[in-house]
């Protein structure tokens, strides 16, 4: 499998990359991604956490945030505010992106996976994420991130339904 780093597209990632892969392979089209989520009971802030300490160059990707109206948690948004948030973040089609959380493996898996629906295939997860960086002896950084240029040419989604189970699909398999 080809590496983004090396200028060639990507067609599908590994599902994890170690804290030493990604510091090897670190570059344009390799895009790292925080997407830190915690339980209201976790009484962390993951926005917060971001701001204190990230892996160089990482930007925040807001789980939650979605078009989507609906009383219940996680609802996917709309291929149009996906690709828009995508695309604010700085990602592309060609780029590798490598998502991690700051529990280790939490939340991060979940943002693996909107990629991969989306039409992503190129997205792996940090084993062990921010912690396992950090265990690594890896730079870090902290402080408000500098703002990021909007992706060129804008991200593509399309989400793969086949991916996505609603009520009424759980139910006819019960």
């Amino acid at each position: 499998c080809p590496l983004a780093a090396s200028g060639m597209l990507l067609r599908k990632a590994p599902a994890l990359v170690s804290p030493a892969w990604l510091a090897a392979n670190r570059g344009p089209s390799v895009k790292v991604v925080d997407a830190s989520w915690y339980l209201p009971a976790m009484g962390r802030d993951a926005r917060q956490e971001f701001e204190a300490c990230r892996i160089p160059g990482a930007v925040f990707f807001d789980v939650d945030a979605t078009d989507v109206a609906s009383p219940l948690p996680h609802m996917l948004p709309s291929d149009a505010f996906f690709a828009r948030t995508m695309s604010e973040l700085g990602i592309v089609h060609d780029d590798h992106v490598v998502c991690y959380d700051g529990k280790g493996l939490f939340s991060a898996a979940r943002f693996w996976w909107m990629l991969r629906a989306y039409g992503h295939p190129a997205a792996s997860v940090l084993d062990g994420g921010l912690p396992a960086w950090q265990r690594a002896g890896h730079a870090t950084e902290s402080g408000p991130r500098a703002p990021v240029a909007r992706a060129s040419p804008p991200f593509e989604a399309r989400l793969d339904a086949s991916l996505v189970a609603d009520l009424a699909k759980v139910r006819s398999l019960v």
